[in-house]
This record gives C-alpha cells, sequence and structure tokens, in this order.
C-alpha cells in the first residue's frame, strides 16, 4: 500500500476554445479567475485532505491565472 496522494486543479479559463478540446472551458471570462481561484483554495482547506505527493493543474490554459 502506498501513501501517494494526488491532487487534480481544474482550470477552465482559455485564450481560446480548441475544437479538439473535451474539458469544461470558458473563453473571455477573465473576470472570474480570482473567485475562482479563492474558491478552489477554500475547498481544499475544508476538505481536510491528506498531504499531498503532486499537485497537476489542468484543464483549461492553467498559466493564464496570475502566478
Amino acid at each position: 500500500m502506498t501513501d501517494d496522494f494526488g491532487v487534480y486543479v481544474h482550470i477552465p479559463f482559455c485564450q481560446h476554445r480548441c475544437d479538439y478540446c473535451d474539458f469544461a472551458t470558458w473563453t473571455g471570462r477573465e473576470s472570474l479567475m480570482a473567485a475562482y481561484a479563492a474558491a478552489c483554495r477554500r475547498e481544499v482547506v475544508e476538505a481536510d485532505l491528506p498531504p499531498a505527493t503532486s499537485v497537476f493543474f489542468g484543464g483549461g490554459t492553467p498559466s493564464l491565472l496570475p502566478a
């Protein structure tokens, strides 16, 4: 048995929508980014998860979010 625990954080924001994309993503909604990031942080804290050994940010274009 392993203690590895990974977390996936879906980032639904994109500059443009790719024809092949199957993810739930949005374009032109940059005004929602700060509230979305805050909601993600709250959800992780309230979930009382074990320490993560990896975190993957994916879905849309995570690099659109400010650091």
